[in-house]
Formats: C-alpha cells, sequence, structure tokens
C-alpha cells in the first residue's frame, strides 16, 4: 500500500514556538491570569498555515496515522529543536473563541478546521533536523499518513470511520438501520 504524502517548505527564516506570555488583570476581588502566544509565533503559524493548505491534495486522509518529518534549514543559531516541531500547532483545528454572555456574546475568532490531521494527537512519529546555513533559509515539512487496522476486521484503512474500515463501516450502518426499523 503506497502512503499519500504532501511536502511543503516555508520559506524564510524559521521560527520556533515561543514561550506563552502571561498577564495578570484585575477583576474584582481577584486576580486573572491569562495567557497568550506570541505574535511572531502567531504570525509564522499562520503563514504555515496557508502553506500547508495550498499544497493539501484533494482527499487528503484526516483520520488515519501521520508520520512528520522537519528539516530546520537556518541561518541564526536560536531555537529549540522540540519547539521547531511545536510550530505545527498551527495545522490543528482552533475551536471558537468568543467574549461576553447572552445577547452580548461576540465571537472574537471563528472555529477553524484541521489542515492536515483533525487532532495532532494522531501523529505517531515526529522527527526533526537542525541544519546551519549561510543562504536560503526555510522549513521543510513532509507529512506520511499511516493506515490504521480496522476495529472489526483489522484490515489497513487510511478513512476509518467509528475505527472500522469503508466495509466494515457500511455492514454496521446497515445493521443500525435494521435495529431502527
Amino acid at each position: 500500500m503506497i502512503h499519500p504524502t504532501v511536502s511543503f517548505i516555508v520559506p524564510g527564516e524559521p521560527v520556533a514556538k515561543g514561550r506563552p506570555i502571561a498577564s495578570v488583570r484585575r477583576r474584582g476581588k481577584s486576580n486573572v491570569v491569562t495567557m497568550r502566544t506570541p505574535d511572531k509565533t502567531v504570525d509564522y503559524e499562520a503563514t504555515l498555515r496557508l502553506i500547508a493548505q495550498a499544497h493539501r491534495p484533494p482527499n487528503w486522509p484526516m483520520r488515519c496515522k501521520f508520520r512528520v518529518s522537519i528539516d530546520v534549514y537556518r541561518t541564526v543559531e536560536r531555537g529549540d529543536w522540540d519547539n521547531y516541531g511545536k510550530i505545527l500547532d498551527g495545522l490543528n483545528p482552533r475551536r471558537e473563541k468568543t467574549k461576553g454572555k447572552g445577547a452580548a456574546r461576540r465571537i472574537v475568532r471563528p472555529a477553524v478546521p484541521g489542515v492536515l490531521w483533525a487532532d495532532d494527537g494522531r501523529v505517531r512519529r515526529g522527527e526533526v533536523e537542525i541544519h546551519e546555513v549561510d543562504s536560503n533559509p526555510r522549513l521543510e515539512v513532509r507529512v506520511e499518513a499511516v493506515p490504521v487496522p480496522c476495529e472489526k476486521c483489522q484490515a489497513p484503512t487510511l478513512y476509518p470511520v467509528e475505527k472500522r474500515c469503508h466495509e466494515c463501516a457500511l455492514a454496521l450502518a446497515a445493521k443500525r438501520a435494521r435495529r431502527a426499523s
């Protein structure tokens, strides 16, 4: 079985995931601590997301397992190897962010689906290699989809439905339809 693969390059100096920034606000008699991601990281994740969307092939499997390989070509010695791997959080789905309650509730940030996976918990193997270069800094990413075994028949599948291959999912749906009628 050929495993689907997507590769893309993010040009420019790679940015490692930055440490969250904490701020404290007084609310009534207590303090509220909020955390936010540094703007430089947010901008780089947005760029990464757009480039990955442009390179994702049609019918890309979102619910199988994945292997990820990242090659960092940097001109500046800054950033740990694990923080370069964390930058792929930009490919995760994001929940809607709202402010206010009731009629005053408004959407601050809309929900966004994942780009290459439904959840980064599906990444089973990842490697990051850092290369020091004099010119042409970039981030090269390769994501390989790996089949998962069907829960019922153990056949490998890239498109599991309720942890089952297509045939077993259809059989289960037919069984449920018979029970319902």
